[in-house]
């Protein structure tokens, strides 16, 4: 692989290898836990980048199986390189494509989407002269509405899709959900510090379901020390459902 890279090991033989702007961050760890992929299910994870949500899946009850979708040939490179190197290339596909051309080609319907979707609108947010990385950040490559039309068209009736999103964009999610055909049925805050309002949320939808939303316990990722929270050590480790 002709990049200059990064390992990082995930547990149970597995690694991830990144190179900026491709990296991860707890966002992307958060939304692993939060969409617990089951051994009988397909899972397919939008915007992939490294392959971090594929990869963490496999550290515990592995998936029937994993596609990885990113528009970035050098996002797709370092994820093929991970699931190379982790034994995985018979439980993971990596495709590059946009995920607006994907849903085109595929032949079976998956269980559960995932996807860490564009923060911000086109022309807001913090601007970033990287072009890949405006991508990740911006709705330059596909906007949350789009998302849901596509998880919607490869996923199967009473299939999952489960995104993060910022808390001021949460009404965004919610309405592109719906119009989609995708119920917002499972929503949990996330809070930096005890006592701060939720930075993002995780939120899970169904095709097809019935309205009716849980909200779970709030998860609060420090404390005021900036030491990771045991409530947070334990949902990363599947502990807290």
């Amino acid at each position: 692989m002709d990049l200059e890279f990064h390992r990082e090991q995930l547990g149970g033989g597995i690694s991830v290898y990144t190179a900026a702007p491709h990296t991860f961050n707890e966002d992307s760890l958060l939304l692993a836990a939060f969409s617990r992929a089951e051994r009988a299910e397909r899972a397919c994870d939008f915007g992939a980048g490294c392959g971090i949500i594929p990869l963490m899946w496999c550290r515990g009850e592995q998936p029937e199986s994993i596609t990885a979708v990113d528009l970035s040939d050098r996002a797709c490179a370092l994820a093929r390189y991970g699931v190379a190197q982790s034994g995985l290339t018979d439980r993971i596909e990596v495709i590059c494509a946009d995920i607006r051309d994907f849903w085109r080609t595929v032949r079976v319907r998956y269980d559960l989407v995932t996807m860490n979707p564009p923060y911000y609108r086109a022309g807001s947010g913090r601007r970033n002269q990287n072009g890949e990385k405006a991508l990740a950040r911006q709705d330059g490559a596909a906007e949350i509405g789009e998302v849901c039309v596509c998880a919607a068209r490869v996923l199967r009736q009473g299939g999952r899709l489960c995104i993060c999103f910022p808390a001021e964009r949460l009404c965004d999610a919610l309405c592109a959900m719906r119009s989609s055909h995708i119920e917002p049925k499972r929503l949990r805050p996330v809070s930096s510090r005890p006592g701060q309002a939720a930075r993002l949320y995780l939120l899970e939808g169904v095709l097809g379901g019935r309205p009716g939303m849980r909200i779970e316990p709030e998860l609060i990722s420090c404390d005021n020390s900036g030491t990771r929270t045991a409530q947070m050590e334990e949902f990363l480790n599947g502990g807290v459902l």
